[in-house]
């Protein structure tokens, strides 16, 4: 959302301004996720009876939390997001609204969207790029830069975030839940997501100064493509073991969409 904030104008914003957007994303997105959380519980404690090592010490698994306390702090937490993005502007709270509304469809028990094959990522792809929106649209000015970052967290977690869900392949067939791993195979759900890698990059370098990004921007995005390719062929060497998977993902998939995130900003500064 910061990056969004600051490619509208290439300008860093006022801190209020960043305290205030940042209150109110965060709040909205943390409910979301604690939402989420509420309604996976039971696919939750069958992960963690099986070893899986990301969900043995979740509060709601451990008992360190009850369902009571989620739902309140949701609630707190939504009224709270709602009414720091309505003091920026409409726009901005339009988007925030939207990001929670789609949360909630996405993990609804009577909607489940997170169980049907294309909604499951078409959400959660959405989501990021409606962040990146949510922020130009609170520093005022929806620029192209604004556009092509949004553009692009939408194309790469449309992509990357199905290899991840590998690690969850036996919960999830035993929700009866439809990811792309179970749907098309790990391998090729790998597959995919390399190729759309590939071609996402070659069309950034193509069109980046076009957009308003300087030479320092290539450079660091081609970088960063090619720690995500790195880290993805590592997912692929180790399909089996959902533990390996998930200290992958911490210790390199979501680092490199920080420095995708700092790629941008940087390729905004004027050389």
């Amino acid at each position: 959302m910061i990056v969004g904030m600051i490619a509208a104008w290439k300008t860093f914003p006022t801190l209020v301004l960043v305290f205030q957007s940042s209150i109110a994303m965060l709040m909205i997105a943390l409910s979301v996720y604690i939402y989420n959380d509420l309604t996976d519980i039971e696919l939750d404690r069958i992960c963690a009876k099986i070893g899986e090592s990301h969900y043995i010490h979740r509060p709601l698994i451990t008992g360190k939390a009850l369902p009571r306390d989620a739902k309140i702090l949701i609630l707190s937490q939504t009224v709270i997001g709602l009414c720091f993005g309505l003091s920026i502007n409409l726009l901005f709270f339009f988007f925030l609204t939207l990001y929670l509304i789609l949360g909630i469809l996405y993990s609804a028990p009577k909607v489940h969207f997170k169980e049907r094959l294309i909604f499951k990522q078409l959400i959660i792809s959405i989501g990021q790029a409606i962040a990146t929106l949510a922020g130009g649209s609170a520093a005022g000015f929806i620029s192209l830069p604004v556009i092509y970052s949004a553009a692009l967290f939408f194309i790469l977690t449309f992509s990357v975030v199905p290899v991840t869900d590998i690690r969850d392949i036996f919960g999830d067939r035993k929700m009866g839940r439809k990811t792309f791993p179970i749907a098309i195979g790990p391998k090729a759900t790998i597959e995919f997501a390399i190729i759309v890698v590939i071609t996402t990059l070659c069309v950034s370098l193509a069109v980046y100064t076009w957009l308003g990004f300087n030479f320092a921007f290539a450079v660091l995005l081609a970088a960063s493509f090619f720690m995500l390719l790195t880290s993805i062929f590592k997912i692929y060497k180790n399909l089996t073991n959902p533990n390996l998977i998930e200290i992958i993902i911490k210790r390199n998939l979501r680092p490199i969409f920080i420095i995708l995130q700092i790629s941008i900003l940087i390729g905004l500064i004027p050389l």
